[in-house]
């Protein structure tokens, strides 16, 4: 599935992937993001990349949020990719 987000030079967009804890990867300066579920890939690398822990989804506690912040250097469309491992 992919969604594009129209974007603004100097706006700041927060991505969420909820995944499983354990064999979370990320690569490509951390655009891409692979769990056992998913793989999760922006057209941007973000400025900005957080996990946080326990209670993060409100539909399954077992869940961690990674967060990824991406700033848009120039107006345009931001794509956000996801699809099966």
């Amino acid at each position: 599935m992919r969604l594009s987000f129209p974007a603004h030079a100097g706006d700041r967009l927060r991505f969420i992937d909820y995944v499983q804890p354990r064999g979370v990867q990320l690569e490509d300066s951390n655009r891409v993001l692979r769990s056992q579920d998913s793989v999760s890939t922006l057209s941007v690398a973000p400025a900005l990349t957080r996990r946080e822990g326990r209670f993060s989804s409100a539909t399954d506690t077992a869940l961690v949020a990674v967060k990824r912040f991406v700033d848009a250097r120039r107006s345009g469309p931001l794509d956000w990719t996801i699809t099966a491992p």
